[in-house]
């Protein structure tokens, strides 16, 4: 399997900047402006104790042409996509003399000023590229001019011209500075929101799907701006979210209405880890599992995006240093796996939801060799000592899914199964040629002689893994399961 392929369906996206004016003025500086970004980094200090020390953050930044739909304020950010805004708008000109600018830009530059100016909080500025004034000797009677129109804004009116690299480096940490300005006041309103909504967990109509969405919005913001740990740490406190409304929902006899109105508690398609990577937010009508499933793949593809990149910017570290780190990473993904199962488990009965139980290990096989494969991509399950509990505790859950579904007694289940695990296929983005999951339960539920075969291979996986990690009596139990089979 590919990791990095997967991982690619999500690349990071850029951060809007709107520009209008001079075509010339933007060819010459456009480039400077995303080689400055493209290699540079900034440090981001947040207010507040989860914050302690600054974020090193990047901008990868993309121009687009002005709109009005693309302005956003510091008091209207409700419901808007962060890639769907422009962070900082430029008007950028370049007028050889006053009439130029008096024939030329300045009604267009007016026009613009106005739209931004009625808006609280947009980021703008105006750029003036004395270029071809200072070859006219032009250059002071028109920057003059057009600080007279923009009295009141001196701060956001920005001289550049070629061959100046003093000028052009002031403008690249201009930019990068109201970028950040930008990027703070949009952050820190929509952590406001997701706080505010977060206190009504308890309450029935609380919508926890819209919660997700919007929280996840913003995790993809934080990953584009490369703070891959704070992206790892939303997903979890999502994940713990969840555990907290089925806690109070368990105790209270209740089901909140996000879940009252589903009549699948398993999805109406094999939830798969696998496909729900490329999901970057949560359907309407998800499911328990399937949000269990898409936090955890989330969980997962971010931890191996940060062994990516510990290993991409490592000083060429020792050999055995990468093998530790290998380890130390299957062990997380382990970690979250188990967490992920387990919670499925324990929520479907403390909520008592209805669900097919052919359904429930269908996806719990599929998640066993999803997971396996991901663990394996790094290293062996039997290397990882830290987290050998967890990777028994799966395997162990594997060869009962399995079991399971070999005592199917009705060919119309084993049918209908195949058409529930294929609706979940077809929701991968990526090839299934080297998803394991697909190729292995596809051979399981349409051919009924390669039971016996699948039953042997991973019980006889299972109980040599239990023996390396001395559980004895479950590798007792998994070979007397294998053999009440065979017999």
């Amino acid at each position: 399997m590919d990791l990095l392929s997967i991982l690619q369906t999500n690349e990071p996206g850029r951060l809007l900047i709107s520009y209008k004016g001079s075509e010339d003025a933007r060819k010459a500086w456009e480039a400077k402006l995303l080689l400055f970004f493209e290699k540079g980094a900034t440090s981001w200090k947040r207010q507040g104790r989860q914050f302690p020390f600054p974020l090193n953050v990047r901008f990868p930044i993309k121009f687009t042409l002005f709109d009005q739909s693309l302005i956003l304020g510091a008091t209207n950010p409700v419901g808007r996509k962060w890639n769907e805004i422009a962070f900082l708008h430029l008007f950028l000109m370049n007028p050889s003399s006053i009439d130029d600018y008096r024939n030329s830009v300045r009604n267009e530059v007016s026009e613009w000023f106005s739209l931004l100016n009625s808006v609280e909080g947009s980021q703008w500025l105006i750029i003036y590229d004395s270029s071809k004034a200072r070859d006219r000797k032009n250059r002071g009677a028109v920057l003059e001019r057009i600080k007279n129109d923009f009295p009141k804004f001196m701060d956001r009116i920005f001289e550049i011209y070629e061959g100046s690299l003093q000028t052009g480096h002031a403008l690249e940490l201009l930019v990068q500075s109201k970028l950040l300005n930008a990027v703070d006041s949009f952050v820190s309103y929509q952590e406001v929101q997701l706080s505010a909504k977060k206190e009504h967990f308890k309450d029935e109509d609380f919508d926890f799907i819209a919660y997700c969405t919007m929280q996840m919005n913003l995790s993809w913001l934080y990953h584009s701006l490369g703070i891959l740990e704070h992206v790892l740490a939303k997903f979890d406190e999502l994940d713990a979210l969840l555990s907290l409304i089925v806690s109070h929902f368990s105790s209270t006899g209740n089901i909140p209405k996000w879940l009252a109105s589903q009549a699948n508690s398993i999805g109406h398609g094999c939830p798969l880890l696998m496909a729900s990577i490329a999901l970057k937010s949560p359907h309407e009508e998800m499911t328990l599992v399937e949000l269990r499933t898409l936090f955890l793949a989330h969980q997962i593809s971010f931890s191996l995006r940060i062994y990516y990149e510990r290993i991409k910017h490592g000083s060429e570290p020792a050999q055995p240093n990468i093998k530790q780190l290998k380890t130390d990473f299957a062990a997380i993904i382990l970690r979250y796996a188990n967490h992920c199962l387990s919670s499925v488990y324990e929520n479907l009965a403390a909520l008592k939801l209805s669900y097919e139980p052919m359904e429930l290990r269908c996806w719990t096989l599929a998640f066993c060799i999803e997971v396996s494969q991901f663990v394996g991509s790094l290293t062996e399950s039997s290397l990882i000592e830290n987290a050998s509990h967890f990777a028994c505790m799966l395997s162990v859950q594997k060869c009962h899914a399995i079991t399971a579904l070999s005592r199917m007694s009705r060919p119309e289940m084993s049918t209908y199964l195949s058409e529930w695990f294929e609706s979940g296929v077809r929701r991968m983005v990526n090839s299934v040629d080297g998803s394991q999951a697909v190729s292995e339960l596809r051979c399981l539920l349409t051919d009924e002689t390669q039971i016996a075969h699948y039953m042997q291979k991973y019980h006889e996986g299972s109980i040599a893994l239990l023996k390396h990690c001395d559980w004895k009596r479950q590798s007792m139990f998994m070979g007397w399961q294998l053999a009440n089979f065979l017999l």
